[in-house]
């Protein structure tokens, strides 16, 4: 279900009694490490909450050629994978701490080492697990470079 950022506490209000998985990610142009890390998230709990990048934090992070599919259908992708319960675009500078603070997830689960820091803050369960690289590309950005290649 396509929920609002602002809705992330009536989720923790409504399924009180079930652990509730909180990950995230730009997804852009969706690849099979992306739907390997969605599965793996519902291994954690009875509910997934997935977090989109909106279209400005995928631009700051990736660069003006990016993001390749607009936020909305994004969305809508990540929405009809099998065990994503709820899906949301995060606001511009938002950042992990807010969405935690609001949905209070038992877990969080990430492939970024760069979240390593959020263990100490004690507001989750925090598991960085490895990329996911089954696929022949292992992500994004290595598809754009194959394609960039082959039609230079």
């Amino acid at each position: 279900m396509i929920i609002e950022y602002s809705q992330l506490a009536d989720i923790r209000k409504k399924h009180h009694d079930k652990t509730i998985v909180l990950g995230g990610g730009s997804f852009d142009l969706l690849h099979y490490g992306h739907v390997q890390y969605i599965q793996k998230l519902t291994e954690y709990g009875h509910i997934v909450v997935v977090g989109i990048k909106c279209d400005i934090e995928v631009v700051k992070e990736k660069g003006t050629k990016r993001p390749i599919i607009p936020e909305a259908d994004r969305l809508k992708i990540i929405d009809a994978i099998r065990g994503v319960d709820y899906s949301y675009i995060v606001p511009p500078n938002t950042g992990i701490i807010p969405p935690i603070k609001n949905l209070k997830p038992d877990y969080y689960v990430t492939t970024n080492s760069r979240w390593e820091h959020l263990k100490e803050l004690n507001l989750t369960e925090v598991i960085i697990g490895p990329r996911f690289c089954d696929g022949h590309f292992p992500s994004t950005t290595s598809i754009v470079k194959h394609i960039t290649a082959t039609h230079s």
